[in-house]
């Protein structure tokens, strides 16, 4: 499992791999999680090897720095996932950070492993509503085109939602097999 938040206190995304990870570590043996290492520390459970790597955090929020900080991940989980990874193992990752899927799509190339995507984000389509990028620029359809071959590389895609779904479809000319999940919460844990 490749994440970079883990631990439900840190935000939703951290909340929902928790799950996953608390959930998968019940009936799988040999689980590894590779994340960032967390100022703050915690395992969300002991059934699973916990992965960890140093990334520099850039505290100002300019785009220089996001992109400073990201890479810096970048190297980190290029790292642990060329020194993790086996043939024949099976990656699960989500959608976060972006540059990750490119980075898992590339090494899948030269390390023959199954590749599962939770697509919670859909990149590079959500740059344009947080107008990081405009719909018509030449950067656009550049990450559109390779996001799109990074969701295409992958065995699988767990999509959220049937509107995601068609989506996904589209971006992978639908050659790629996909399990969807009907949005859901559980309404007793999260409360307004």
């Amino acid at each position: 499992i490749v994440s970079e938040y883990i631990h439900q206190e840190q935000n939703s995304t951290g909340y929902y791999w928790s799950k996953i990870i608390n959930s998968l570590s019940t009936c799988i043996d040999n689980i590894s999680v590779i994340s960032p290492k967390d100022i703050n520390d915690r395992s969300a459970t002991k059934n699973f090897k916990h992965v960890t790597f140093n990334s520099i955090k850039f505290k100002t929020r300019s785009k220089f720095n996001k992109v400073l900080t990201e890479l810096s991940q970048l190297l980190g989980y290029c790292k642990q996932l060329i020194s993790c990874i086996n043939e024949n193992d099976l990656v699960f990752s989500g959608t976060n950070p972006p540059l990750l899927l490119i980075l898992i799509a590339i090494l899948k190339k030269f390390k023959k492993f199954q590749w599962v995507i939770l697509v919670y984000d859909v990149f590079p389509d959500n740059f344009v509503p947080a107008k990081v990028l405009k719909k018509k620029s030449v950067i656009y359809k550049l990450a559109l085109q390779i996001f799109n071959w990074a969701y295409t590389s992958s065995d699988e895609l767990i999509v959220i939602g049937r509107d995601m779904q068609d989506l996904m479809r589209v971006k992978t000319s639908n050659s790629v097999k996909m399990t969807l999940i009907t949005n859901w919460a559980d309404h007793r844990e999260i409360k307004p």
